[in-house]
């Protein structure tokens, strides 16, 4: 059974939409809600202003004992970080961002997905499977895998430290 539609498509780019309003706007120039700068993609914010918005929202840290994160970088140390700079001759920055130890959460099993391709109750035919639960478990809680994720909640303010430095 089917159901004719009214429907709208951009001509620019061929996408079909049931509000006429939305198919106008489609291709149409997108500014930034804060700044007004044109933005070249569907984000309501240019980076800049998402930058800053994140900046202000963050805690100010006068000192940081650990990794830092700086344009997709990583860093020992904020010391590190700020010798990085002095030798490539960059400037250094107001901030940098913290980054934190995650630890890895290891292996999991989704057996609904693994049997996909199988008959409707095949899972009911899989034997032993909190064992399988079981042995992974106590296998995740062995691993020691740690990555470091930024921490967009905390900025060290390390001009001041550079300059004290």
């Amino acid at each position: 059974m089917i159901e004719k539609i009214d429907a709208f498509k951009c001509l620019n780019c061929n996408k079909v939409y049931l509000k006429e309003d939305i198919a106008k706007d489609c291709c149409a120039p997108k500014f930034c809600q804060s700044c007004g700068k044109q933005l070249n993609n569907y984000m309501l914010k240019c980076d800049s202003c998402i930058e800053k918005q994140r900046f202000e929202k963050a805690e100010k840290l006068n000192e940081w004992e650990g990794k830092v994160y700086h344009n997709d970088e990583y860093y020992d140390s904020v010391e590190e970080f700020i010798e990085s700079c002095e030798d490539n001759e960059n400037e250094i920055p107001e901030y940098i961002y913290v980054a934190e130890p995650r630890k890895w959460k290891g292996l999991n099993i989704d057996l609904d997905s693994q049997l996909e391709d199988e008959y409707e109750d095949a899972i009911e035919n899989i034997v032993e499977i909190t064992e399988l639960e079981e042995f992974l478990k106590k296998w995740n809680e062995k691993q020691n895998i740690i990555s470091f994720v930024p921490n967009f909640k905390k900025v060290v303010m390390i001009k001041k430290l550079a300059e004290e430095g």
